[in-house]
Formats: structure tokens, sequence, C-alpha cells
């Protein structure tokens, strides 16, 4: 009989199975895309596939749950699915700096130092996630800790995300249609990131089962977690569908809606 976390993860499979198609098409057909650096799609598609081959395998352990392997990569899973959700909007800080600040040097390299950090954050997840799956309480201790910083490095990169689109909000004025319209679109999906992290948080700092999202309350995991990453990854699908590449300057006609078509 299947279980509350097997329940979910059905669901989770029948809504990430769309979701991948749609960044497949989004990628490899989606001509208008192509002038534009890509990076934000190609994560976006990984992030889907993880949340797709995260749903099976959580399947998988619930019907075998003493299998060592099966829960270490149920728990490697559920600790980095949500970077490349996240990595998805340095991809469209990116965007912005191709089209906009190109010549910006020191921006330039800001960014990938950022992108740096957050393949720091998400390996010591990956190696943290592999301790906690063991049967020895010291490197399950050593994977805790290890989850944590990682975490705290990814908590600082989100900082960064808030601080390049500061800086882009700040000079509003100097950017393109195409470049307003991604801007806004990161922006809007930053708060979803916040409750995410919110509860990536507290299921690490908080050791009763609420907060356990491969043992505990389904509900907390639903509505903190997997709803604020479909809620993003629609953000970022509807933002890859409308954007091209700009021939105008979004303050030449401030006084118009911004209207992109594919």
């Amino acid at each position: 009989m299947l279980n509350e976390h097997s329940r979910l993860s059905i669901a989770q499979i029948v809504f990430y199975s769309p979701a991948v198609l749609a960044a497949i098409a989004l990628l490899f057909l989606r001509k208008a895309i192509r002038a534009l650096p890509l990076f934000p799609w190609i994560v976006l598609l990984i992030f889907t596939l993880v949340r797709l081959v995260g749903g099976i395998v959580v399947i998988l352990y619930e019907n075998d749950p003493s299998s060592t392997g099966l829960l270490i990569a149920t728990l490697i899973l559920l600790n980095i699915g949500v970077f490349p959700c996240i990595a998805a909007t340095i991809g469209l800080i990116n965007i912005i700096t191709y089209v906009d600040f190109r010549e910006n040097k020191i921006l330039t390299k800001t960014i990938v130092c950022s992108r740096l950090l957050l393949l720091a954050g998400v390996a010591l997840l990956v190696t943290g996630g592999s301790l906690q799956g063991d049967d020895s309480p010291d490197d399950q201790a050593t994977g805790t800790k290890l989850v944590r910083i990682g975490y705290c490095i990814v908590t600082v990169f989100v900082a960064c995300l808030f601080s390049f689109q500061l800086f882009f909000w700040s000079r509003r004025s100097q950017l393109s249609r195409t470049s307003f319209f991604v801007l806004r679109s990161a922006s809007i999906a930053m708060p979803f990131f916040v409750v995410r992290l919110t509860y990536a948080f507290l299921s690490i700092y908080h050791q009763d089962q609420t907060w356990n999202s491969l043992t505990g309350p389904v509900v907390p995991f639903i509505l903190m977690a997997l709803l604020m990453e479909y809620c993003v990854v629609l953000i970022y699908l509807y933002t890859g569908f409308k954007v091209r590449f700009p021939e105008e300057r979004a303050h030449e006609s401030a006084d118009r809606p911004i209207e992109l078509k594919s």
C-alpha cells in the first residue's frame, strides 16, 4: 500500500513530466532564444529531470527502505534538487549582462565567481548527502555538518542574486525590453526561493520530524518546497517562451506596456 510520500512522489512525477517536455521544447525547438545565452534553459531542464527522477527514486526507496543505495540517492536528490533551479536565476542574470552590460568586465567576473560559489555548495551537499546515508553515526554527523555548510554557501549565493538584481533595477533606464522582462521574472521568483530555502534550513537545523522531507509530514514539504519550486519552474518556462533578443530599449517606450511576442 502506498504511503503519503509515495503518493506525493507519484504526483511529483505527474506534474514534472509535462514540465520536462516543455523545457525540452524550449531548449531545442524555440529558435528565438538562440541568440541569447542558453545556460538558464539548460539548467532548468536539468532541474525538471532531477525532480522527475527524484520522484521515481523516492517511490523505489519507500518500497525498499533497507536499501542504503536508494537512501543515499534519495538524500542527494532531495538536497541538491533545488540548485539547478536556483542556477537558472544566475542564467537569467547572465542574459541581462550579455544584452546590456557586455562591456562591464567586473560584473561578468563577479557572476562567474558566484557560479563557482554555487558549485562549491552543491559539492558539499552531494558529499554530505552521501555520508548521511552511511551506517556510521560519525559519518552521519559529518554529513549533516557538510549539508549545513553547503546550504549556508547557497544562501550567500542567493544574497548575490539579490545584489545583482538590485544593481540592474537601479539601472532600469539602461535596460532593453528583453533585459527588463527577464529581470522582472527573476525578481518575481525570488520570494519563492526564500520560502524554499527557509524549509531547507528548518529541515537541517531542527531535528524533529516536522521538517523531514523523507519521513516527516508531507504538508510542509508540499507548501514550502515542492509548490515553491514548481511556481519558479512555471515562471521561468513562461519567460523562456516569451523572451527574444532585444530590438529596442525599454526606456524608449516607458509609457507603453512591455509585450514580448514569440
